[in-house]
């Protein structure tokens, strides 16, 4: 499976519905993602200075001293993949989040078992899946040939499962549980 880079994803939003402001939560490497951006306003967050984000601090730190209230237009969720700390991210992104923004979560959509260890995409999954199941407000989907999942306010059908964090149970119910289209789908949106 090819993985799509996040870069032309995040632009296709920004220039679909003219964002100005875009937020990064994991930058790690400025060149891989943040740098390749076609945005007004860019800020990132990360712990690691090293990759000269905006804000050196962690995510939660930063909504709660930085934030305050401003809104950004697309936010990439892209820190810490362990399931506590992406589910913060998301409340947090979301309560920040401009009317017709969007939010890219990254790694929630792993291809194969070894992404759901802890140095790849970890349980960040499951947080989508939860959110797949009881949130109808929202409209939510994977790409099919990314890590990505795209989630805006609206409406979806929500799914009955009961998450089970294996792999197993996410590959016997990956439609339902991550709404996965092609990137082909997501164009015509």
């Amino acid at each position: 499976m090819i993985n799509l880079p996040y870069h032309p994803i995040i632009n296709h939003f920004i220039q679909k519905y003219d964002y100005k402001s875009y937020l990064e939560l994991g930058v790690r490497n400025k060149n891989s993602t943040h740098n390749h951006i076609q945005c007004q306003l860019k800020e990132g967050v990360d712990v690691n200075a090293s990759c000269n984000p905006t804000y050196v601090m962690t995510t939660d730190v930063f909504f709660e001293s930085h934030a305050s209230e401003r809104l950004w237009d697309i936010i990439f969720i892209d820190a810490c993949h362990k399931k506590e700390y992406v589910a913060r991210d998301f409340e947090n992104s979301l309560k920040h989040l401009s009317e017709g923004g969007t939010i890219i979560m990254d790694d929630v959509n792993p291809f194969t078992k070894l992404y759901t260890e802890s140095q790849y995409c970890w349980n960040a999954w499951e947080v989508f899946a939860e959110l797949r199941g009881t949130r109808s407000d929202l409209e939510m989907y994977t790409i099919h040939s990314s890590f990505c999942g795209i989630v805006r306010r609206g409406k979806q059908k929500t799914h009955n499962l009961q998450i089970k964090p294996t792999w197993e149970f996410l590959q016997q119910n990956r439609q339902k549980l991550l709404n996965t289209i092609t990137w082909e789908e997501v164009l015509k949106k």
